[in-house]
C-alpha cells in the first residue's frame, strides 16, 4: 500500500518552463516609438518589438522563465502495480487538460517543502542535461578545430558589428541636441 490514502492532501512539485509577458523594453508599454529622422523632424511609429505578425503593438513581449512549481492536490485514487504506486490527484485544467493528474509515489509529498526540494533537484538536473547538450558536438562530421575557428570568426564579426552600432548610437545621441530622453551607453 502507498504512503497516502484517498482523501489525503498532498503536494506535487515539478520543474517547468513557463511563458510570461513583460513590459516591452523598447516602447515601455506605450505602443509607439518617437523617432528623429535626418531632416530633424520627429515622427511616431508603431513599436515593432511588441507586435506579433501583422497585429498592432501590444506593449508587452513574451519571455520564458524556468520555474519550480508546487501545487497542492487531494488523492482521488491510486494504482498499485507490483512495488510501484501511482496516485491519481485532483488536477487543474492547466496541467494536463483534464480534471485529474497521475503522480508517481516518488513525486508526491506530504509537505510543500519536500515537493519544492524534489522539483528543485529536477530543475538542476534538467539544467545540467541542457548544459551537456550545449557542450556536445551536434554535427559529428566537423572537428573541434572547425568549431573553434567558426566561433572565433563569429565572435570577431559580432565585436565589429557591436562597435559599429556604438558609433551609430554616438552619432544619434550627438544629434539629439540635449534631449533628456537620449540614453548614454
Amino acid at each position: 500500500m502507498g504512503r497516502f490514502d484517498i482523501g489525503d492532501k498532498v503536494f506535487r512539485g515539478q520543474y517547468a518552463i513557463t511563458e510570461e509577458w513583460e513590459t516591452c523594453p523598447d516602447c515601455f508599454g506605450k505602443l509607439k516609438l518617437t523617432v528623429k529622422i535626418g531632416d530633424d523632424s520627429i515622427v511616431e511609429i508603431p513599436c515593432a518589438r511588441c507586435s506579433l505578425g501583422y497585429d498592432p503593438p501590444r506593449g508587452v513581449v513574451k519571455t520564458y522563465r524556468n520555474k519550480t512549481v508546487v501545487k497542492p492536490h487531494i488523492v482521488t485514487g491510486l494504482t498499485i502495480s507490483g512495488d510501484k504506486t501511482e496516485y491519481q490527484l485532483d488536477g487543474s485544467y492547466g496541467e494536463s487538460g483534464s480534471s485529474w493528474v497521475n503522480s508517481p509515489e516518488e513525486a508526491t509529498f506530504a509537505t510543500e517543502a519536500e515537493a519544492m526540494g524534489y522539483a528543485e533537484s529536477g530543475r538542476i538536473e534538467h539544467e545540467k542535461t541542457e548544459n551537456l547538450r550545449l557542450h556536445a558536438k551536434t554535427q559529428d562530421h566537423r572537428s573541434w578545430a572547425w568549431h573553434v575557428t567558426y566561433h572565433r570568426k563569429e565572435l570577431e564579426r559580432c565585436e565589429r558589428e557591436a562597435e559599429r552600432h556604438r558609433v551609430q548610437l554616438g552619432i544619434a545621441q550627438s544629434k539629439a541636441k540635449g534631449e533628456s530622453n537620449a540614453k548614454k551607453v
